[in-house]
C-alpha cells in the first residue's frame, strides 16, 4: 500500500515536469514571435512596437504562471514524500529504519531517502530556472539588438539552470515509473 502511494506521488511529479517541458517549447515559439515583431533582421529594435506584442507578452506570462504552478506542485509532492519518510521512520524500530525505507515500485527498489534528496536538488534547480525565465519575460521587449533577444530565447529554450545531475534524477524517476524519458 505504501508503495502505491509513493508511486502516485512520483507520477504526479513526472506529469508536472512534462507540463513544464511543454511550456518551455510553447514559450520558445512565443519568444520567436516577439523577436520577429520587435527585432527585425537589421539587428536593432523597432522604434514603435506593434500592438499585438502585448498579446504575445501576456501569453508568455501565462506560460510562466503555469510553470510556477508546476514547481509549486512538485514542491508540495516533495514535502509529502519527506513527511511519509519521517512517519515511516517513527513507526519502525531504530535497527530496521534503513531496511524499511526501501520500497518496491514496479519491481524497482526505491529508497525514499534518495528520492527525497533528488527532489530537493530538482526543486532548487527548477526554482533557479524559473527566476531566469522571469528575467527573460521582464527584459525581452527592452533589449537593444536582435542578438540579445536571441540569447534570451536560447536561455529560455536550453534551461541552463537545470543541471545534468537534475536531469539524471528525473530520468531515474521515469525509470522507477517505467515511463519513457
Amino acid at each position: 500500500m505504501e508503495a502505491k502511494k509513493i508511486e502516485a506521488i512520483l507520477k504526479k511529479i513526472s506529469l508536472r515536469f512534462d507540463e513544464w517541458r511543454q511550456n518551455v517549447l510553447k514559450g520558445k515559439l512565443v519568444l520567436a514571435t516577439i523577436i520577429s515583431k520587435l527585432y527585425p533582421m537589421e539587428k536593432t529594435r523597432e522604434p514603435e512596437p506593434p500592438l499585438s506584442l502585448n498579446d504575445d507578452c501576456q501569453e508568455l506570462d501565462n506560460l510562466l504562471a503555469e510553470m510556477k504552478e508546476c514547481l509549486e506542485s512538485i514542491e508540495d509532492c516533495a514535502r509529502k514524500l519527506i513527511a511519509f519518510q519521517n512517519l515511516s521512520n517513527l513507526s519502525i524500530s531504530f535497527e530496521t529504519t534503513s531496511i524499511s525505507s526501501v520500497l518496491m515500485i514496479n519491481e524497482v527498489p526505491v529508497n525514499l531517502k534518495d528520492v527525497n534528496c533528488w527532489l530537493q536538488e530538482i526543486t532548487i534547480d527548477y526554482a533557479k530556472q524559473l527566476r531566469m525565465d522571469e528575467c527573460i519575460l521582464e527584459n525581452i521587449c527592452h533589449l537593444e539588438t536582435r542578438e540579445q533577444a536571441l540569447f534570451h530565447q536560447g536561455t529560455w529554450t536550453t534551461q541552463p539552470a537545470i543541471s545534468k545531475q537534475t536531469e539524471l534524477h528525473l530520468k531515474c524517476i521515469k525509470l522507477i515509473l517505467n515511463e519513457p524519458s
